[in-house]
């Protein structure tokens, strides 16, 4: 029986088992600046829908030479992440990335439309109607060549160029490096006379103009495919005679198409407004204003900054080379303008920044020059300004700004305060602080209690351990000592037993007392959360007392009633039942416990949640993951049916829902672990489902949860070594440290032959020296005898965390 093959548009990371049937569009290779080489992809299915698709640099090799342009296939499996691509060439929300398991088989596939490009409206660019981080496929005949730099010491080559559509629209175009070095060959060389059409492919679009991609995009120049060739017969016939010539337009006014003036792309897609308008703008804006510059606002850090050679992101050391993430190896860092200037129209006051470029372009010499200039002239003190920066003053300047004006919520999940640029400062400590030094806060909590409060917005799930681990962790503790008082007149020595000499106590502060002695709650909880039991069939829970004969129990007619056989009832009863799951049902039926049965519920609102079972349950654990999806069941063979195909169990159920095959289950039981459980008990949990030898694929569990299991490595390895400023080497992604119970000796070991990642019972047998080298950068040995110790006795593999590397 052949399976179906999957659309692309319901892509998502609910599994890894994806059957696509797809054509190539697009395959271009990338290089980090590392050197490490990548493949990326679009692919496109029959209903015309496209998703990104990338093999990485372990999998290049069995891809790289099988994988066409325009070719058509069936791929098998594949990790699904979030499309978190700064630009992103397709709408997907998603990107599929190849596993080790993944497979793909050309074969001819007719229903799939051809190779095609999506060309953008030069009309939408110019209009700013383009997403702000998609990249585009553009066409168009070449008008003009604005500017042309060659590759010179210290400089890129770069070719802006306009082009013209056939509506009469025209855009500027950036074309850097090998695009531009390619254009200025072919424009260069006799043969090629008449007009130029250039099709280039994940352009990017910024501020009415596009530029290539650093990889990914394509340049073709007259090339004779149908777009092009279709393109050109539509152009008049002078102009298809004509060769584009180069501009004498000046290097300044290059940025932008040949349809603005320079004042017209300032204003371009902005609001004119004056100062005192921004206090009123609810929501973020780019506009224009103009202002006269007043003074310099003079803060800590002087008038320039250390930055890259190449872009002007800050150096994190002055005085050291480093890379730079725009790949650029710096050995010096150089000086970049950062200067505050108070500006006003006469009513109101703000202060702006005045960064590297703005200077550079007004003062007409760089930061580097002006710092070494007064260096030559024994002036090193960088708040120290030179008279040359008199020139930013007194002076009526209009600025485009975006404005920030409220807190929002960034694409990460992390909010963004408004911080008011309205020229308020405070001196504290002899340092001038604005509104950027303020914390966040609540008005009310700090006229309340008089206290320092600093408020966050907490927007992750796991934030329940770190809001709630202080109550749950027990009473304070306090270490004390209890020793004989000494007057000095005895000689005789004293026998110190340091276990006994400390005492453990519980510690009360006073506040905590009062607290307690006037009860006042030290927590809440809203909504009502029920939690939601299941059994598999005829495995439900009787409860009877001491003094009851089994066979009254057994005759009772509740002894097959529970909470989640009567749910089958209730889906029988209740429309509204028709689209809830179980974990939902509580939020409108409601649960009687004495009729043991469901009713509508009247009022109030309850959550309700599957109660927790491990994977080494079995078949209660694949109910509990089918209950997370079925509705209205009536029995558990509804439960075990799927598609209407009944299957024996709920496993086999599960793996035809795609739950599992790819332990999809146990990653997702480490992950749901950890919204409660501490770092200790995923890995001990880890521990077990080893043991138990259901885990398919170790590697592949490791490599998901790996940043779960590893937490409080670190900090553990520094308490041993007694080393708090230590870290961790290199291989802090790869190792975590299992608590070793006395059972999981070397012969339970023994049993999971090949199943284990790193054979764990060659581990065992040096697990000492494997600790040793994984925690080299944190403890170091000062027991010579241990120190060159390779073998560990019996007792040490018993007590000491032993440390799983996974290779």
């Amino acid at each position: 029986m052949s399976r179906k093959v999957d659309p692309v548009k319901d892509i998502n990371d609910s599994k890894e088992t994806w059957r696509l049937a797809i054509r190539i569009m697009d395959v271009w290779s990338v290089v980090n600046n590392k050197g490490i080489e990548h493949l990326e992809m679009i692919v496109m299915d029959s209903l015309g829908d496209r998703i990104h698709v990338l093999i990485r640099h372990d999998h290049l090799l069995k891809w790289k030479e099988v994988i066409k342009e325009n070719m058509t296939c069936i791929i098998n499996n594949g990790s699904v992440y979030n499309n978190d691509f700064q630009w992103k060439v397709c709408d997907h929300s998603k990107k599929i990335v190849f596993l080790g398991g993944t497979t793909m088989k050309a074969i001819e596939l007719q229903n799939i439309p051809p190779k095609g490009y999506f060309f953008k409206d030069f009309g939408e660019i110019l209009q700013g109607k383009c997403k702000t981080d998609r990249l585009e496929d553009i066409i168009g005949a070449v008008s003009e060549i604005n500017h042309i730099q060659s590759n010179t010491p210290g400089k890129k080559v770069v070719v802006s160029i306009v082009l013209k559509d056939l509506k009469g629209n025209c855009i500027n175009c950036n074309l850097w490096e090998i695009y531009g070095s390619k254009f200025l060959a072919y424009y260069n060389d006799p043969k090629n006379n008449g007009a130029i059409v250039i099709l280039l492919t994940h352009a990017m679009v910024k501020d009415g103009q596009v530029s290539n991609a650093w990889s990914g995009s394509k340049l073709l120049i007259n090339e004779d495919i149908p777009e092009i060739q279709d393109f050109m017969s539509k152009l008049p016939t002078n102009e298809q005679k004509e060769k584009p010539t180069q501009s004498a337009k000046s290097l300044s006014n290059w940025s932008g198409g040949s349809q603005y003036s320079p004042v017209e792309r300032f204003v371009h897609n902005a609001k004119c407004m004056s100062l005192s308008q921004f206090c009123k703008i609810k929501h973020e804006t780019l506009c224009v204003t103009v202002a006269t510059t007043l003074k310099f606002a003079v803060s800590k850090y002087g008038w320039f900054y250390y930055g890259c050679t190449r872009c002007s992101s800050k150096a994190p050391n002055p005085e050291k080379a480093y890379e730079c993430s725009c790949g650029q190896k710096v050995k010096q860092p150089i000086p970049r303008y950062k200067i505050e200037i108070y500006v006003s129209n006469g009513e109101s006051k703000y202060r702006f920044v005045f960064w590297d470029s703005e200077c550079a372009a007004i003062l007409g010499m760089t930061a580097e020059f002006m710092h070494n200039s007064m260096v030559e002239n024994g002036e090193d003190d960088p708040m120290v300004y030179p008279d040359e920066l008199e020139m930013l003053l007194n002076k009526k300047m209009a600025f485009r700004v975006k404005f920030q004006p409220e807190t929002i919520v960034d694409q990460n999940g992390f909010p963004v305060y408004r911080r008011r640029d309205n020229g308020h400062t405070v001196l504290k400590n002899g340092i001038q602080v604005d509104n950027r030094n303020v914390v966040p806060y609540n008005t009310k909590l700090l006229t309340k209690y008089q206290a320092h409060i600093n408020m966050e917005w907490c927007n992750q799930s796991t934030s329940i351990k770190y809001l709630f681990k202080y109550i749950n962790k027990g009473y304070d503790r306090i270490t004390a000592a209890i020793v004989p008082n000494d007057d000095g007149t005895s000689n005789q020595p004293q026998n110190i037993d340091e276990i006994k000499h400390y005492i453990d106590c519980r510690y009360v502060s006073p506040s905590e007392a009062s607290w307690r002695i006037f009860s006042f709650p030290i927590h809440g909880r809203k909504p009502t959360v029920e939690r939601m039991y299941f059994h598999c069939e005829g495995q439900n829970s009787v409860y009877y007392t001491d003094f009851d004969r089994i066979n009254t129990v057994l005759e009772k007619p509740s002894v097959t009633e529970s909470m989640f056989t009567s749910w089958f009832e209730a889906n029988c009863k209740y429309p509204e039942a028709q689209n809830l799951t179980y974990s939902k049902f509580v939020s409108k039926i409601v649960y009687v416990k004495k009729k043991r049965e469901w009713k509508p519920r009247q009022k109030g609102y309850t959550i309700g949640r599957l109660i927790w079972v491990p994977p080494t349950t079995g078949e209660l654990y694949y109910l509990r993951l089918m209950l997370t999806h079925v509705k209205v069941p009536r029995s558990y063979n509804d439960i075990k049916t799927v598609n209407n195909v009944k299957y024996d169990t709920f496993r086999d159920a599960c793996f035809a829902m795609g739950f599992i095959g790819d332990d999809r289950e146990f990653i997702a039981a480490i992950k749901e672990a950890n919204h409660w459980g501490s770092d200790q008990y995923l890995r001990l949990l880890f521990v077990h489902m080893l043991l138990s030898g259901i885990i398919n694929r170790p590697r592949h569990v490791w490599s998901k949860t790996c940043h779960l299991l590893a937490d409080g490595i670190l900090y553990a390895q520094q308490r041993i070594a007694n080393n708090r400023g230590g870290t961790v080497d290199g291989q802090a992604k790869g190792l975590s440290s299992i608590e070793c119970p006395k059972e999981f000796n070397k012969k339970k070991l023994k049993r999971l032959g090949d199943r284990v990642p790193l054979t764990m019972v060659e581990l065992t047998e040096k697990g000492s020296e494997i600790a040793t080298k994984a925690s080299k950068s944190t403890k170091e040995s000062t027991d010579p005898q241990e120190k060159n110790s390779s073998k560990p006795s019996n007792d040490v593999l018993n007590v000491v965390p032993i440390q799983v590397v996974f290779l």
